[in-house]
């Protein structure tokens, strides 16, 4: 029986090159579907979406008589919805929000000030933004405040983490109180909806991510990825130098030499979900968060060389702990190459503008560039040669491995604050 296999995906270049590669395929593009067909099915989610029986159970502690919308409303729906399914399912999400429970409000607000034809012949990007800028918009609280300043902040670390991540470790990820993700995030479920237990945010669909972090189709709430990856990887390092210690799980004598599938149970939660991020993907946004031209900030740098001077080994033993000791040859490789853009950046002096007391500041850094260089270089030399020892167990980067160091990262891991006694 021949096997067939079906894909979807978003038309991407790369996916367009390799898919170009195998003669042997199929390719059906949903824009070349006639547009009376797609209109057609787009009405009858609707119809089935907005009827009385799901509007009854999207909004349970609603009494009877039930919401319904006018023909004219499902018309303007269908119409801005295009070709875009994902536009009808995050209306439809919008207008029968359960934190809400008032759909007639909604449902105005969305279509506040367009008309059927408002959108005949226009690009799709036209109808995502104009509905993801008006849930946005009646999102936003009466009290402004500094609300735009948290969302931005929350919806950049949401859209672009690597993993999402519980509603908690990101909220200890990045520093604010629980409590003021969900007071940010509450009436954008229709976006961004916590999902499980946890509360993990994902982000619904791939368009608004492209949406948010775009200047000309989001200028009011845009989202600096560049800036955001910078921030993020800060965060990631504060966490680290904060919470990274020494034989983190606390293993006893008997347990340090022991392989970490023997410790699997003893070791497991010992690393947070937030720690457990930041020690995986900060060198992602270390490297993310430079665009061209862009020099590391002084902050960074003092940030890079406390955690290189002080915490190297104990994030490796903690990506031994998660299983994770394969990111950190090309983390250390990214870091390389970052601290020495760092150091070889030269900024303009000008004495107007008190350039110069900037200019003394970096060369007085320099020494401690160069010291975080040279133990980034000397760990990454460490893990090539014995990354399957320091794997087998979370204490053999204290002995085994830290014996291949060089003589003066040795005497530095020795006589500074990461010495484990084994």
């Amino acid at each position: 029986m021949p096997l067939k296999v079906f894909i979807t995906t978003r038309p991407e270049q790369h996916i367009r090159n390799a898919l170009e590669e195998y003669r042997e395929h199929e390719q059906f593009h949903l824009h070349n579907i006639e547009d009376s067909i797609v209109e057609a099915d787009i009405r009858l989610y609707l119809n089935f979406r907005l009827s009385e029986s799901e509007v009854q159970r999207a909004l349970r502690s609603h009494r009877p008589p039930f919401w319904q919308p006018t023909e004219g409303q499902k018309e303007k729906l269908v119409r801005i919805s295009g070709k875009l399914f994902i536009v009808a399912s995050t209306a439809v999400s919008f207008i029968l929000d359960p934190k809400q429970l008032d759909p007639s409000r909604q449902v105005a607000l969305l279509l506040d000030g367009i008309s059927p034809t408002d959108f005949s012949g226009s690009k799709q990007t036209m109808i995502m933004d104009h509905v993801y800028l008006q849930i946005i918009k009646a999102a936003r609280p009466d009290v402004i405040g500094n609300w735009v300043d948290q969302f931005r902040t929350l919806v950049g670390t949401i859209v672009l983490l690597h993993n999402p991540m519980p509603c908690k470790a990101l909220a200890r990820l990045i520093g604010v109180d629980v409590n003021d993700v969900l007071r940010t995030l509450a009436n954008l479920y229709s976006i961004l909806a916590p999902k499980g237990e946890k509360q993990v945010f994902r982000v619904h669909h791939k368009s608004f991510p492209d949406f948010i972090t775009d200047p000309n189709r989001c200028p009011e709430f845009f989202v600096d990825a560049t800036k955001h990856h910078m921030r993020i990887a800060k965060d990631c390092l504060h966490l680290m130098i904060r919470d990274l210690r020494p034989n983190l799980c606390d293993l006893t004598s008997d347990e340090r030499y022991k392989d970490r599938t023997e410790l699997h149970d003893r070791i497991q939660d010992c690393v947070s979900p937030h720690l457990d991020y930041a020690c995986t993907y900060w060198a992602s946004h270390l490297d993310a968060g430079l665009d061209d031209g862009i020099e590391l900030d002084a902050d960074v740098m003092l940030l890079l060389e406390l955690f290189a001077s002080r915490h190297l080994f104990t994030w490796m033993e903690a990506l031994s702990i998660i299983g994770r000791v394969y990111t950190a040859y090309p983390s250390l490789d990214v870091t390389c190459r970052v601290v020495r853009l760092g150091s070889c950046a030269t900024p303009q002096v000008d004495t107007m503008q008190g350039s110069v007391e900037e200019l003394n500041t970096r060369n007085a850094q320099q020494p401690l560039v160069a010291r975080a260089l040279e133990l980034f270089s000397d760990l990454r030399r460490l893990i090539h040669r014995c990354s399957d020892t320091i794997r087998l167990s979370p204490l053999n980067i204290y002995h085994s491995a830290l014996r291949r160091c060089s003589t003066r990262t040795r005497h530095h891991i020795q006589t500074g604050p990461t010495l484990f006694v084994v």
